[in-house]
């Protein structure tokens, strides 16, 4: 699957902030005050990120990890390059 494939199945702005930081991430908490923080400061709610977090799992480039509300790129995310937002 290739970066343009993945960015059309993207469908808010907040999956493809999450697709972007978790390119670059490699790994999350869901539950960190910082990371949460971070999606606050540019509008997004924490609700609407657990909606994107679940689209990045059905598309396939995020998996949850072990630990609990911990996320990280499947093998196929880490094989991507985001295309950094101006």
């Amino acid at each position: 699957m290739t970066k343009n494939e993945i960015y059309r199945q993207l469908t808010t702005s907040a999956e493809v902030l999450l697709f972007i930081y978790a390119c670059y991430k490699k790994e999350f908490r869901l539950n960190d005050l910082k990371f949460q923080q971070e999606f606050l400061d540019k509008g997004v709610r924490l609700d609407t990120l657990r909606r994107a977090i679940k689209k990045l799992i059905a598309v396939g480039v995020l998996e949850k990890s072990p630990a609990p509300h911990q996320y990280q790129l499947t093998d196929i995310g880490k094989n991507l390059t985001p295309t950094p937002l101006s």
